[in-house]
């Protein structure tokens, strides 16, 4: 996730393409998304890595450090088009 990880450590989660919808319903056959996470990893490193990728951006915390083993994200981006 991280680039560059401030602690050394970076969670290893894997990315893949997302699989169209069949047209009842959710994303657009000729709309392809990159799904983060699909395996729904959680746990310390991908908190950190997380907290480390968006910390120039926000100021992100957990109520309590125990937290930190069941921390999960999952995301789903999409490329939008150019426009001219």
């Amino acid at each position: 996730m991280a680039e560059g990880s401030t602690n050394g450590s970076q969670a290893n989660v894997p990315a893949a393409p997302s699989v169209a919808d069949n047209g009842e319903g959710g994303s657009s056959p000729k709309l392809r998304g990159l799904d983060g996470n699909p395996q729904g990893h959680v746990g310390p490193l991908l908190w950190q890595s997380f907290r480390d990728a968006v910390a120039h951006l926000h100021a992100v915390s957990l109520p309590d450090p125990s937290e930190e083993a069941r921390f999960g994200l999952s995301t789903r981006t999409y490329a939008t088009p150019k426009r001219c």
